[in-house]
């Protein structure tokens, strides 16, 4: 319900301006960067020299053709947003894998677990880079000022190209983005790098799967990288809240009456979106302390692919912090943030039937954007509270509540089955149709 986080963007009828062409080392050259990608290499767990040559040419190829671009996903829609939001991702889904995934507790990887980590690098870097030929249309401009279409099938930009422009395409086809992606990355790959992945089927397979964006063929890497995307968004979210430290909410909301929206006390679109990301870093912490529990009516309802949350939770956030006393302001903010889903008649409050005493529960539809890794899911049949990962609940959520829980990876390089079974999770609504 929830993987595509692209926003549909109206083609601009003039390219935009003229950006100069920088090489990857100037585009990576920020301390953010330096800091992710020294954090990516201790993940990899490989030589020096062995991810020199398949992992940081890698990350170098894919910064040369992303550029400045914006990323059509929503929440990265500005300068640098598409490589900014792929290396965040990529840092986060390794991340989770060793956190979670590695049975052994060790530095010392074997080869055999290298080869499924470099998979999940590369193959994170790589999906969705159909993109530029889908969603994008770039425009080479070289040192006599002749202008060419960038096929970047074709290959890189050369050394006579000294600027690019880009306009949006319009264009919203899932399908051929993934077949494009699929050849690209066997073109950008180190071919060392692609020659070890191909030496094993199994690892093999995920990768492709991977990168066409077939979460369930992917397994335990499409689980994790979905949710490496949601953490990559709230980093988004709780930088909109650091930068907004010169908003200050009291003059505002000390004029407004509960429920009372007047023309001239309206927020700015900065204070709406620092608004809202403090509502969400308050769902988040809450959930994470077990004082709101997932399938405990009423607050949080789990559904296929998210969650039905009450609107009593402005409220509640109001109730909590006196410098906002109204609780549509609270709302407006929240969903300026654009983490919900409308219902099938395009209204924003979605009603679904209560999976044990039938009653009918009204509320908004959000993702997983609003989750800690860990959440406390409620098991009504035996009034019990039990902590689970957040990646494990979605997963099983958005394809089959009774598939099996996903599996770990062992230092033989095999996929071993966890302990825990997680029979308990059932949805808090009856299934429609």
């Amino acid at each position: 319900m929830f993987h595509n986080h692209e926003k549909h963007i109206t083609a601009k009828t003039t390219p935009t301006n003229l950006t100069l062409l920088e090489s990857p080392q100037q585009l990576l050259a920020n301390t953010q960067h330096q800091t992710q990608i020294q954090q990516i290499t201790q993940y990899c767990a490989l030589t020096e020299h062995k991810f020199a040559d398949i992992g940081l040419d890698l990350i170098h190829t894919i910064a040369h053709y992303y550029q400045h671009l914006p990323d059509t996903n929503g929440h990265y829609l500005r300068t640098n947003g598409l490589i900014d939001y792929t290396i965040m991702r990529t840092e986060a889904a390794l991340a989770l894998f060793k956190k979670y995934y590695l049975t052994e507790e060790n530095t010392h990887h074997s080869v055999e677990q290298q080869r499924w980590i470099y998979a999940l690098f590369s193959g994170s870097l790589l999906q969705g880079i159909g993109k530029l030929m889908i969603s994008y249309k770039i425009s080479l401009i070289d040192t006599h000022h002749t202008t060419r279409l960038w096929n970047q099938l074709l290959g890189p930009a050369t050394a006579n190209d000294r600027y690019y422009n880009y306009e949006w395409t319009n264009n919203v086809d899932a399908a051929t983005r993934q077949r494009i992606t699929i050849l690209l990355a066997q073109q950008l790959m180190p071919t060392a790098g692609f020659s070890w992945i191909a030496q094993d089927a199994a690892v093999l397979n995920q990768w492709l799967a991977l990168l066409a964006e077939d979460e369930a063929a992917a397994g335990t890497f499409g689980a994790i990288l979905e949710r490496a995307k949601i953490i990559a968004i709230q980093h988004e979210i709780q930088t909109i809240l650091t930068k907004s430290q010169l908003f200050q909410p009291d003059k505002l909301t000390n004029k407004l009456g509960r429920f009372i929206h007047t023309p001239q006390d309206t927020l700015t679109n900065v204070q709406q979106l620092a608004l809202g990301a403090e509502f969400v870093e308050w769902l988040k912490q809450e959930l994470a302390n077990g004082n709101f529990l997932i399938n405990q009516y009423p607050y949080f309802m789990l559904i296929p692919g998210g969650l039905l949350m009450s609107q009593l939770l402005f409220k509640r956030f109001a109730e909590q912090h006196a410098k906002y006393k109204n609780e549509t302001m609270i709302k407006d903010a929240f969903l300026a943030l654009n983490i919900h889903e409308l219902n099938t008649s395009g209204n924003l409050f979605s009603r679904f039937e209560h999976a044990k005493n039938n009653k009918m529960l009204s509320g908004i539809v959000v993702n997983t954007t609003i989750l800690p890794d860990h959440i406390h899911f409620y098991n009504a049949n035996d009034n019990t509270t039990t902590k689970v990962s957040t990646i494990e609940l979605m997963h099983r959520a958005e394809h089959n509540l009774h598939t099996k829980p996903l599996e770990h990876l062992d230092n033989n390089g095999k996929w071993v089955a966890p302990k825990q079974t997680l029979s308990f999770i059932q949805p808090g609504i009856k299934p429609r149709g």
